[in-house]
């Protein structure tokens, strides 16, 4: 699978992407935060910066609300098999990054050794995959009702936005998929 055309997963000539300045993901675009803020990330063995992330403001989670807010409207509405084609190439895209520099900057993120970080990436493509073979078994269910004769149909669907921030050694496979598959957004 060939990397992304833009954004962190994309290959600049002869330079490294993911050591690059991180900006936000918000409304299909990268942008640098509000205030032009940002935080150095560093390695924890050696205390060398590997890269600059942009630090969102307020206002910034603000907009990735809003965006989120209008991309539910059509995401709600998308078909299960649609869904599945979003998480299954969510998963490629994941373990396209092992062929790039991604298991060196990670490992040097978290003083990991690279195959540790194969495992992780592995392991969370894994659980895109898996939740988009479940996407298609959301199921209801049929419960009593006090009325005699009748049942209630109790029918599972999305409800709206999931704001979650993940610490930062939390897999994001652990943070997303679940919620989304139902058609959530974030």
């Amino acid at each position: 699978m060939a990397p992304p055309a833009e954004g962190p997963g994309a290959k600049a000539s002869g330079s490294s992407p993911l050591s690059q300045k991180q900006e936000l993901y918000i409304n299909g675009e990268y942008r640098a935060s509000s205030d032009n803020g940002t935080f150095p990330v560093r390695n924890p063995m050696t205390g060398k910066v590997i890269y600059d992330c942009a630090a969102a403001t307020v206002d910034d989670y603000s907009s990735a609300i809003d965006a989120a807010h209008k991309a539910y409207k059509t995401w709600s509405k998308t078909s299960p098999s649609s869904r599945r084609m979003v998480f299954l190439k969510a998963a490629d895209i994941l373990e396209g990054y092992l062929t790039q520099d991604a298991p060196e900057i990670l490992s040097s993120e978290v003083s990991a050794t690279k195959s540790w970080i194969k495992i992780n990436i592995m392991a969370t493509a894994g659980i895109l995959r898996e939740t988009a073979g479940l996407v298609t078994h959301i199921k209801g269910e049929i419960v009593p009702a006090d009325r005699p004769g009748t049942t209630i149909l109790v029918e599972r669907g999305p409800v709206g936005v999931v704001f979650a921030i993940s610490p930062w050694n939390a897999p994001v496979g652990h943070t997303i998929p679940p919620r989304d598959m139902s058609g959530a957004t974030y």
